[in-house]
């Protein structure tokens, strides 16, 4: 005759349920640690925490924090991709035309996500720019519409830490996985970098600050050997719609925003892209492979290469601002 669970109970004195409670807790405490690492990085970054954001895992949430806090007025605001606060110095540029130029450190991952909050930000807490450059990779003028979420955690930091109700929630809906994962990716972070940095005492919101928004590029690459070639979809990617759209929205009396093309290493399909992009813009620069990181972006020069890619920064100011000026000795890299 078959014996019921409850009937085993009565005979061994413990009833079921309580022997399945030891089990629970046990697991309960086994899930109760990382469920709560992974809100308290929700906590972390939705709190304003100069702290955290100097001391955090991620290597690029104080450098893009620097677009939304600034308060420096600038005569010259240049807002792009990272080609801009990684390849053009400020303080080279305001040297050599005796103005004011600051750059807002941005990402082809965050733009998709955070758009112009930076930007619209930076003009209500400060004084109108004479001139707005919309500073990109010649592929990346559509930045709005990435071709894949890759990348997307930075733009997730910046919006978490900035961005209203409404725009998180709006992002969550369209992205919940990502949302979801973001804990988890902010958690993988943490480690060396973080102890690195705690050890260093680097405090990469100050450096930023110093240098006007502009950051070296240190990522462990090696310089891009030629012979090299562009990806096919950058050298067919034509569209522009998102940069067109910050011209019109951002023209004003006292602004005038003009359009730059960053320069790109000398690889196979570049002529394709200086040759298409020249018909609507001033033509992009080629530079030799070797002065570029071989990350696979293709758009980020080298430390040592800051100098000259400041200096045609400098020569389409002066066309745009009438501005002689004077040569200045480049910033060293730091």
């Amino acid at each position: 005759m078959a014996v019921t669970q409850a009937e085993r109970g009565e005979r061994t004195g413990i009833a079921p349920m309580a022997r399945s409670a030891p089990f629970g807790r046990f697991l309960a405490w086994l899930l109760l640690p990382p469920a709560g690492l992974y809100l308290l990085v929700f906590a972390l970054v939705l709190l304003p925490s100069a702290r955290f954001e100097r001391w955090g895992p991620t290597k690029w949430g104080p450098i893009l924090q620097f677009a939304f806090d600034t308060r420096d007025d600038a005569d010259v605001l240049v807002y792009g991709d990272s080609s801009a606060f990684l390849g053009m110095d400020p303080r080279v540029v305001n040297a050599a035309l005796h103005v004011r130029s600051v750059v807002l450190p941005n990402t082809v991952g965050s733009l998709p996500i955070t758009g112009q909050m930076s930007l619209r930000r930076y003009l209500t807490q400060n004084r109108p720019p004479r001139l707005l450059v919309l500073y990109f990779t010649a592929w990346d003028l559509n930045y709005e519409t990435p071709a894949s979420t890759r990348g997307f955690f930075e733009g997730e930091e910046m919006l978490l830490r900035n961005g209203s109700a409404a725009q998180i929630g709006d992002f969550a809906r369209h992205h919940p996985l990502e949302f979801l994962a973001f804990p988890i990716r902010m958690n993988s972070m943490l480690g060396a970098h973080l102890v690195e940095t705690v050890l260093r005492g680097e405090d990469r919101e100050r450096q930023t600050a110093e240098a006007l928004g502009h950051v070296d590029y240190t990522e462990p690459y090696p310089p891009l050997t030629a012979p090299c070639t562009l990806p096919e979809a950058d050298v067919r990617e034509h569209a522009e719609d998102a940069v067109q759209a910050d011209v019109r929205r951002y023209t004003t009396a006292q602004t005038k925003v003009v359009i730059y093309l960053a320069p790109m290493p000398d690889c196979k399909g570049a002529e394709t892209i200086r040759r298409e992009a020249g018909a609507r813009h001033m033509a992009p620069a080629v530079l030799p492979a070797e002065m570029f990181a071989s990350d696979g972006l293709f758009a980020h020069p080298e430390p040592r290469a800051v100098p000259e890619v400041s200096a045609l920064f400098i020569d389409f100011l002066r066309r745009q601002m009438n501005t002689p000026g004077t040569p200045a000795e480049p910033v060293q890299s730091r």
